[in-house]
């Protein structure tokens, strides 16, 4: 199953955006997590973006629920932040709308978005547009992609 994703700090503007392709499931989101509270730049306090666009997620209601406890015991990365939810397909839009309900019993706050230019107004983030959010976005998903197929036929 091909599983493209990946994570940029942006320590300057203290934003961290994932980005998500093809197929994914609740150990994707896991994995990625994981890396990125490791890098050296990471605070548990930037508001994050992840942007689902173009990714089916495979997570039901139950690993919502332990993707929540993880985050907050095995990882400890749960402070008080907003999580920005990019998406547009029927199927990531349920999902993410659980894991804003989800966490209510945490410090964090999480809504659902369809626009980017939405969601860069619920952030309060006044120093770039939509379309530097989305050229933000595809060098991400280009990089992604060419190292997806970089380490594809080890994959196989």
């Amino acid at each position: 199953m091909k599983k493209v994703s990946t994570y940029r700090i942006f320590k300057e503007w203290k934003l961290i955006i994932t980005y998500y392709a093809e197929e994914i499931c609740i150990e994707d989101i896991k994995v990625l997590m994981g890396q990125l509270s490791k890098e050296p730049d990471y605070c548990p306090n930037y508001p994050v973006i992840n942007d689902f666009r173009n990714c089916n997620l495979h997570i039901t209601p139950d690993e919502l629920k332990e993707y929540i406890q993880f985050l907050d015991k095995d990882l400890q990365i749960i402070n008080k932040r907003r999580i920005g939810f990019l998406t547009e397909r029927p199927n990531e839009v349920v999902v993410t709308h659980l894991f804003s309900d989800y966490i209510f019993s945490t410090s964090l706050h999480g809504r659902v978005f369809s626009t980017t230019n939405s969601l860069l107004k619920w952030l309060s983030i006044d120093y770039m547009d939509e379309k530097e959010f989305e050229d933000i976005v595809l060098e991400m998903k280009t990089e992604a992609y060419e190292l997806y197929a970089l380490f594809l036929p080890t994959l196989n």
